[in-house]
Order: structure tokens, then C-alpha cells, then sequence
């Protein structure tokens, strides 16, 4: 990512979307949230103090969970928790909001291999921008195991086969 940074910032007609820094692609992955709204609305689920809406989202750097919780605590305020879910050897965002250095600190500092089967949560260092805005916004973040993480994957594929 550095060089495709430093790549864009010497060419005027290159834009660089990153996970990491990018409010273009945060505030992206926050419209997830009003068409979750207009499903459940549809759907009438409702979503309120009785019935609050829990959500677990997989987490690497932070982006795409970031901009989603961003987007679902705008849309359904203190009605909705918000938790990162992400691999037990690579846990860098739970890392960084818990010191509260961020972008500053990597798993490897804590004796992390950052070794996962979970190829896009296998991330050292979080979102230091990201994770300043889900300080006072995140309910918890937690880890899991490759096997956990399988299992619940597995799970998840057969019940989308169930709705077919």
C-alpha cells in the first residue's frame, strides 16, 4: 500500500482508495446501514430499546467494520451494538482501542504470530484513523480461533443454501 500511495500522490489523475485512511471508502461501507434499516423495515423487524439489533463483524485493519458500525449507530443509535469479531493470533484492533495507541502498536509486540486462515484478518496493525472514531462507538471486540471461525463459516453457508 505505500508505494500505491506514493504512486497516486505523484499522479493527478490517480485517486487512492485504501482501507487504512480512505473517508471515501469508510463512509462507503456506512451506507450499508440505511439499506439494512429499509430491509428491516420492510421486514418488520423492529429495532429498538426492546429490540436491539446485535451485530458481529469480522475485522482486520478496521475499514469496512468501522464504516458499518459508523453507519448503524447513526442509523439506529444506541439501539444497536456493534462487536469486531477477529483471529485470536491477530487480534490488532481489539489491541489498539484497548492501549490506545492505535496504528501505533502491532500484535508482534504482544508476541502475536499473526499467523490466521482468516487471509484478510491477518493485519498487524490497525486503522489508527479508524480506530479513533470507533472508541466511543464499539460495544466490544473479541477473538476467535481458525477452527471457531471455520465452523461458524461453515454454518453460515449451509443455512444461505437453506434459503435458496
Amino acid at each position: 500500500m505505500t508505494e500505491g500511495r506514493r504512486q497516486a500522490a505523484g499522479d493527478p489523475q490517480c485517486h487512492f482508495v485504501d482501507d487504512e485512511n480512505s473517508t471515501d471508502l469508510f463512509l462507503g461501507y456506512a451506507v450499508a446501514a440505511r439499506r439494512l434499516q429499509r430491509q428491516l423495515t420492510d421486514m418488520a423487524i423492529p429495532v429498538n430499546t426492546d429490540h436491539p439489533l446485535l451485530v458481529y463483524l469480522p475485522c482486520g485493519v478496521g475499514g469496512g467494520p468501522g464504516g458499518i458500525t459508523f453507519g448503524l449507530k447513526h442509523a439506529f443509535g444506541d439501539n444497536v451494538h456493534c462487536f469486531f469479531a477477529e483471529p485470536t493470533h491477530s487480534p490488532c484492533m481489539l489491541l489498539g482501542l484497548y492501549t490506545g495507541l492505535h496504528e501505533e502498536v502491532s500484535v508482534k509486540d504482544f508476541g502475536l504470530n499473526n499467523e490466521t486462515a482468516a487471509d484478510g484478518l491477518a493485519v498487524s496493525r490497525p486503522s489508527g484513523f479508524i480506530g479513533k472514531i470507533m472508541a466511543p462507538l464499539i460495544d466490544g471486540v473479541f477473538t476467535l480461533a481458525d477452527e471457531e471461525m471455520a465452523e461458524y463459516y461453515h454454518h453460515g453457508q449451509e443455512l444461505l443454501q437453506m434459503d435458496k
